[in-house]
């Protein structure tokens, strides 16, 4: 007789087969996109070009169709606990989707950059005007940046304290940003409701700013998860083992 299985329980026939609701990532409801380097890539050979990123929940499909801007897809990362990246090394390798997805409340994201230099965008809305002035990104040489920044305006960001270039496990909140476990903003970011459709880059058309750097993940939800940041934290760094 076949034992029930429990949501989010891993059926260890099959390792990669995961029992959890639709909406649902690291046991936390809301989830309204879920990009995973290890799921819904077109390529799984090392260095493949990524032409197609489908997201785990909502159906969500990023694309590149020109060759020059691709990004590539690597099997093994060392500095990820030896799962599989997406690389984007700052020559515009970019990817979008027509169609907005809501930011929501919460975001966690597993990435770095390489070298300090221009802002290392990692994602923005797809509108241009205002709203395309908006992003996220892992930090890099700006007036009012250190580290992980949420860019509200031209020249207004709230950033974290921690300028580097090794790999963060991110958690923002409307009224937080966590770094590896650590509070390092507790300013209002206006991360709620916001449109997104870039993947490593700022604004459509400019490469400028362009993430130079690596993905492993990146969720968002639509709840405000304030006072659990350091739960979803921690449970992204039992698998990527990074603080």
């Amino acid at each position: 007789m076949f034992k029930s299985f429990q949501k989010g329980q891993q059926f260890k026939g099959f390792p990669n087969l995961n029992f959890q609701m639709n909406n649902e990532a690291y046991g936390f409801s809301g989830c309204t996109m879920w990009l995973d380097a290890a799921w819904g890539l077109n390529t799984q050979t090392d260095l493949g070009a990524v032409t197609t990123w489908r997201s785990r929940v909502g159906n969500v499909v990023m694309t590149q169709a020109s060759v020059a801007n691709q990004p590539r897809f690597n099997a093994s990362n060392g500095l990820y606990n030896n799962y599989p990246t997406v690389e984007s090394q700052g020559t515009g390798r970019c990817m979008s989707t027509a169609s907005g997805i809501n930011v929501g409340s919460t975001v966690a994201f597993v990435a770095n950059y390489n070298t300090i230099g221009t802002l290392n965008n990692l994602f923005a809305p797809l509108n241009t005007g205002v709203g395309a002035l908006w992003a996220v990104g892992l930090g890099g040489t700006a007036t009012g940046v250190n580290g992980v920044f949420v860019r509200i305006a031209t020249t207004s960001y709230v950033s974290a304290t921690t300028e580097s270039n090794s790999v963060k496990i991110v958690v923002i909140t409307p009224n937080a940003i966590y770094v590896n476990g650590v509070l390092e903003n507790s300013s209002v970011n206006q991360i709620n409701n916001r449109s997104f459709g870039l993947l490593f880059l700022a604004t459509t058309g400019s490469t400028g700013d362009t993430l130079n750097g690596y993905c492993a993940e990146l969720i968002f939800w639509n709840t405000d998860y304030t006072g659990s940041e350091l739960e979803i934290s921690s449970r992204l760094n039992a698998k990527y083992a990074i603080y």
